[in-house]
């Protein structure tokens, strides 16, 4: 089962290129010891999990025609870029360097979570791209059917 990452935390990056993956975010990722991360094709950052979010990109994928061009080259963007970093006994991970270049990743990494996975931006880049509830637009509210009925949510 996903483990389900809430908030945003800002951690520096060493002279090594290590950073610390927050402490609340390794406790969602339980005994699993790493994250998988691979470069966002939604912008200059990465999207990051465990290896349950692994499991599902790899049933999704299972799910397409494996013959078409579009199946292979959405394999290639997710399951062949992605990258395993253990965490130290610190909770440190080192980002790879083509990681790093992609998200343009300087002295501070922000961590955000957005469910059932989460991001990791470099801070300069993060910040500069704004309070992110501008993007969402009133009908896009409107498209959102919380159940406050759900487990844990009943009022």
């Amino acid at each position: 089962c996903f483990g389900v990452f809430y908030s945003h935390y800002t951690n520096p990056v060493d002279a090594k290129g290590r950073v610390s993956v927050p402490a609340d975010f390794r406790a969602r990722l339980g005994d699993e010891n790493q994250i998988c991360a691979w470069q966002s094709a939604a912008g200059p950052f990465l999207q990051a999990g465990g290896k349950a979010m692994v499991r599902a990109y790899e049933q999704a994928l299972s799910k397409l025609p494996s013959h078409a061009p579009s199946t292979r080259a959405m394999a290639r963007a997710t399951l062949g870029r992605m990258r395993y970093m253990a965490w130290d006994s610190t909770g440190r991970i080192v980002i790879p360097a083509v990681l790093g270049e992609h998200m343009g990743l300087t002295s501070r990494a922000v961590f955000v979570g957005v469910g059932p996975v989460f991001e990791i931006w470099d801070e300069e880049v993060y910040l500069a791209q704004g309070d992110p509830s501008v993007h969402v637009t009133q009908a896009d509210w409107m498209d959102l059917q919380v159940d406050f009925s759900a487990e844990g949510g009943s009022a």
